[in-house]
């Protein structure tokens, strides 16, 4: 990631990168200036070689050559040698006893290492908090209907060694939309699961002669979707009950800081940076106010620096929606004449997942620009007072991590702030929703009607009268195609959107929802010849369907891959519950600071 400096910017560059070495007071027999520049360019340190020298504290100073100027800060560099390392104007030093270099830099960096410290460090350690996530979405999430706390709510979380998600949300953002997406996210999986197994286990009943006879028609959706709609929407009221030790440990403000108490409140909020260091993963409640809030825009970029190899997943709350309207689409095709509606329900379908992948590529453009146009001080706050809080807390960060020079002012170390922001968060966001742009996750979300009705097929093909393998073969290769080659179309949309959403205007807007329907409609049906052929073939020989079904399976795994790797899928297919590891190293005191206030519907 290292990157050479840029000789003329406004400012150094950040630390992901930065070529600024280190120069401490130098003692008798020290390296001369010639000795220095052929060290290594980047992050080159020189140690202090004298214990009467702490009172002088190292700071970054450029490397410029022959005939360059840089300015930085307030200081300006003159031009020396070919490889010598200048000396900002106005930095005290002499050469006296063979060549000795005094640079004497005031000691104000501690004060900034104290403050950093500090509000790293919690006052007590029963502040740190969690809350299960069973009581965030009990009663369909009583907690999000106001952001005014009571000390009930507190006495939900319980002290914590560890945080496995930090929930990063706006309070602008509706109550149902949170929800609805936190639902999907932990319970779609175990609720796929749950709903699989009575799907199988009415099969098994009915092959057994324990449940009665009846139409396929009629009973088409009666198991597998009904059991996931019911086990997405209240499972984790099953979890209370039953006291399971694989729920998610999660931070929330309004629970896990004190809102009555002004003194633990206070508390709370100063060790903020101490809940993002023992977070193992962060989650964002993506709306349009989330990127216009001062404190949810700073919690993503501390997380970020507090954990650099952390995770962090990207959950747009209006996902919810579109999963929910195709959902009931596919449901409610009248029974009687459900071929007949076939044809309509399948160009519905590809009609909506057109809208889908154009709004995650708009949405993926608007997040892009958003950053890269970053600006603290254009941020929303509702206390105003909040504001000196954060932007204090990034000039003592920027200048303990040294990205600036100690005696640099506030302004120059908010716009430093701002440039890593620009910098770093977007690249990191690119691998939070994977190599073509939507995680593989989101795409079996979108495709799980079709999922459950799989299993449903299965419960109620025993009625047809068919054969056994031949219904089984058949059962598979649905499934397969559901589950590999649903999202295979899906990612090739979302390219077709990314690359075409640049485009602006009413007619671009249709031109663009054509070429994706036409898209997924093309790669749809490309994937599912194979599926058609070896559903002819389980006719009159299924083990060679089987056969043939394996090699099926194989080819989509291969494109998967390619699509969105190994790593991705891997995390996509096993995230649920409590994450076994942490997504990182946690970087300790030497990082970014914060607070959060949970004062207001705004913040």
């Amino acid at each position: 990631q290292d990157r050479p400096c840029s000789p003329g910017s406004s400012f150094p560059m950040p630390r992901f990168g930065s070529c600024l070495p280190v120069v401490r007071r130098w003692t008798r027999g020290a390296p001369t200036h010639g000795e220095l520049a052929t060290e290594a360019p980047c992050e080159q340190r020189v140690h202090t070689l004298s214990s009467n020298d702490d009172a002088a504290e190292a700071v970054r100073l450029p490397r410029v050559k022959k005939g360059v100027s840089w300015t930085g800060s307030d200081d300006t560099y003159a031009a020396g040698g070919a490889d010598e390392v200048l000396e900002p104007v106005g930095c005290q030093s002499s050469m006296s006893d063979g060549g000795d270099m005094i640079c004497r830099i005031s000691s104000r960096k501690s004060d900034y290492s104290e403050q950093v410290q500090e509000v790293l460090t919690l006052d007590c350690s029963t502040l740190l908090r969690g809350v299960p996530v069973t009581d965030v979405l009990r009663c369909f999430g009583r907690i999000w209907a106001s952001s005014e706390g009571t000390e009930e709510d507190y006495e939900l979380s319980v002290p914590v060694s560890h945080i496995d998600h930090f929930l990063s949300h706006a309070w602008a953002t509706p109550r149902i939309s949170k929800v609805t997406a936190l639902m999907i996210y932990y319970n779609f999986l175990p609720a796929l699961v749950i709903a699989a197994i009575f799907a199988i286990s009415a099969f098994v009943a009915k092959a057994l002669g324990m449940l009665p006879m009846g139409n396929m028609e009629d009973t088409y959706f009666i198991v597998g979707e009904s059991t996931w709609l019911l086990s997405l929407f209240f499972l984790h009221d099953a979890y209370c009950h039953l006291g399971s030790r694989f729920q998610s440990v999660v931070f929330v403000d309004k629970l896990c800081i004190h809102q009555t108490d002004p003194v633990i409140k206070a508390q709370g909020i100063k060790g903020l940076p101490a809940f993002l260091k023992k977070s193992r993963s962060m989650v964002i409640l993506y709306s349009d106010a989330y990127l216009t809030r001062l404190w949810t825009v700073y919690e993503l970029a501390s997380y970020l620096l507090l954990r650099p190899g952390g995770r962090v997943e990207f959950l747009p709350v209006d996902i919810p929606k579109f999963l929910m309207l195709g959902l009931v689409i596919v449901s409610f095709t009248p029974r009687s004449n459900f071929y007949a509606f076939w044809w309509v329900a399948e160009l519905v379908g590809f009609f909506l997942e057109a809208l889908l992948c154009y709004w995650l590529a708009a949405l993926q453009k608007k997040v892009y620009d958003a950053f890269a146009n970053f600006d603290m001080s254009k941020t929303k706050c509702f206390y105003e007072g909040d504001r000196h809080i954060v932007e204090s807390n990034v000039e003592a960060y920027m200048k303990h991590m040294e990205h600036v020079h100690v005696d640099a002012t506030l302004t120059e170390s908010l716009d430093a702030f701002n440039l890593l922001v620009r910098a770093t968060v977007p690249e990191l966001l690119r691998a939070s929703w994977g190599t073509i742009g939507i995680p593989f996750r989101i795409t079996i979300m979108v495709d799980i009607p079709g999922i459950v009705q799989v299993f449903d097929l299965l419960w109620a093909s025993f009625w047809t009268g068919d054969v056994l393998t031949a219904q089984f073969v058949d059962f598979l290769l649905t499934l397969c195609h559901w589950v590999l080659a649903g999202p295979i179309a899906l990612a090739a949309g979302v390219y077709v959107g990314k690359t075409c959403v640049e485009k602006e205007g009413p007619l671009a807007r249709v031109l663009t929802l054509i070429a994706i329907f036409l898209t997924l409609f093309a790669v749809e049906w490309a994937l599912a010849v194979p599926f058609f052929l070896l559903a002819f073939l389980a006719q009159h020989h299924p083990v060679k369907a089987l056969l043939g079904w394996v090699a099926y399976c194989c080819a989509l795994l291969a494109m998967l891959f390619l699509i969105h790797g190994l790593p991705e899928l891997f995390y996509s297919l096993c995230r649920g519950g409590r994450d076994s590891a942490p997504g990182g190293d946690t970087v300790e005191s030497d990082d970014l600071d914060g607070a959060r206030a949970v004062d207001s519907d705004d913040d």
